[in-house]
């Protein structure tokens, strides 16, 4: 994904299908500041073999509830 995304490694890892959005007809992948080094949200355009590739993932399982010490 890294290839197709232009992405950090450890950020391309953690692309879903929920980042994926469509403006004017095109799809792009929005990466929130939370996921990247520079804590902004960073969108690029999709490629078709990653949208392809995407589609084929399991749907990801729910978040783990917060940890309570």
């Amino acid at each position: 994904m890294q290839y197709y995304t232009g992405f950090r490694f450890s950020t391309a890892l953690r692309i879903s299908p929920s980042m994926i959005v469509e403006r004017n007809g095109r799809k792009w992948i929005v990466a929130p500041g939370s996921m990247v080094k520079t804590g902004n949200d960073i969108t690029k355009p999709a490629h078709p073999d990653l949208l392809l590739a995407l589609s084929k993932l399991p749907p990801l399982p729910p978040p783990l509830p917060p940890w309570k010490v």
